[in-house]
């Protein structure tokens, strides 16, 4: 009889082979601040946000009272907040298990911070993981912010743009956030910005500008265009922030997965990875396309000619089994690979 043998070929593309991916820094608070009765609640805890906690019943934790109960191990102080912005459940067909997911956003004097969501990630009501970057220790002053006509204008003329640009001559309305500067999740990268989203179906190459509210200057600005096939996107600093010209991280989210392979289980029943996400889709790449997996449907092996693996949410559960497993492996190395899923019958 016949079984499906699958395999998983990584192919290195890095400029230096099997170099370390460049993270962008960050410290969360509960590494420098350590609390043993909250440390005692993980299995692991990763200096990227990840928390998993122990398949241990006495130390099981409801997701309603998690964040309450540790929000100042969490760096959560006065002046701060975590809204409740996404809401799923699921039940699997293999089981009948209700999986729940919560993604929240960090408020710091009723300003949202940029890059800094929080996610839970449950199994009937008992919290099985928790992901996030929250950058403690925030003192910035949100008053006295430049008035929005006066950031709208100088984000136009960035981009060259007039009012005859937008569908019925609308001018997009801009909000206040605590954006990065920089690619780091570090309290010293954090400015007060008006962001604006300058799009159209007249503006070919949309984008979202940053405009530093004290100064009045362009912070940094995203292309809001997301396709398949372009290159990585880039956001550009003006030049009085180090580094200008920048090449950030295209954003990543937090998926989970049941493994196919249960050697991989270590206790969970969901692994968490990170993916890129697409328009409205999810792709197996992170860290600026330099992890991507790819399945190698025409049993080539080679790049190219294979496809990308998306997904239409973040749960990907069962879906694409030894593209997921492969994927989670690799960020487990936190290597710089692009990997070809081939699978093959023996």
């Amino acid at each position: 009889m016949k079984t499906l043998f699958k395999t998983a070929l990584c192919v290195f593309f890095a400029v230096l082979a099997n170099s370390a991916l460049a993270q962008p820094l960050y410290e969360a608070y509960y590494r420098s601040h350590r609390d043993a009765k909250f440390d005692s609640l993980f299995s692991r805890m990763t200096d990227h946000g990840w928390l998993f906690l122990k398949d241990d019943p006495a130390l099981h934790v409801s997701p309603d009272t998690f964040i309450m109960r540790y929000a100042m191990n969490l760096g959560l102080s006065e002046g701060y907040e975590l809204k409740a912005i996404k809401e799923e459940t699921e039940t699997p067909e293999e089981t009948k298990l209700v999986f729940r997911h919560q993604l929240f956003q960090l408020y710091y004097k009723n300003i949202p911070v940029d890059g800094n969501e929080f996610s839970l990630h449950s199994i009937e009501n008992v919290l099985k993981t928790a992901h996030g970057r929250i950058v403690a220790g925030l003192d910035i002053d949100v008053t006295g912010a430049i008035d929005a006509a006066v950031a709208l204008q100088t984000a136009l003329d960035e981009q060259g743009l007039t009012q005859n640009d937008f569908d019925g001559n609308t001018l997009p309305t801009g909000s206040l956030t605590l954006a990065r500067k920089d690619e780091h999740f570090l309290k010293e990268s954090y400015r007060l910005a008006w962001v604006f989203d300058l799009k159209s179906e007249k503006i070919q190459e949309p984008y979202r500008v940053y405009v530093d509210a004290r100064t009045g200057s362009i912070l940094k600005k995203v292309p809001l265009f997301m396709s398949c096939f372009a290159g990585p996107h880039r956001e550009t600093s003006n030049a009085e922030y180090p580094r200008p010209g920048l090449n950030f991280h295209k954003p990543w989210v937090a998926s989970t997965m049941i493994p196919n392979y249960s050697r991989y289980l270590n206790g969970h029943s969901t692994l968490s990875f990170e993916t890129e996400q697409v328009g409205a889709q999810y792709r197996l790449s992170a860290y600026n396309n330099k992890l991507n997996t790819r399945i190698d449907l025409n049993h080539t092996g080679q790049w190219n000619s294979n496809p990308d693996v998306f997904n239409p949410s973040t749960n990907w559960v069962n879906s694409n089994h030894n593209a997921t497993t492969a994927h989670w492996l690799a960020q487990k190395k936190l290597r710089n690979v692009s990997i070809v899923v081939s699978e093959k019958w023996v």
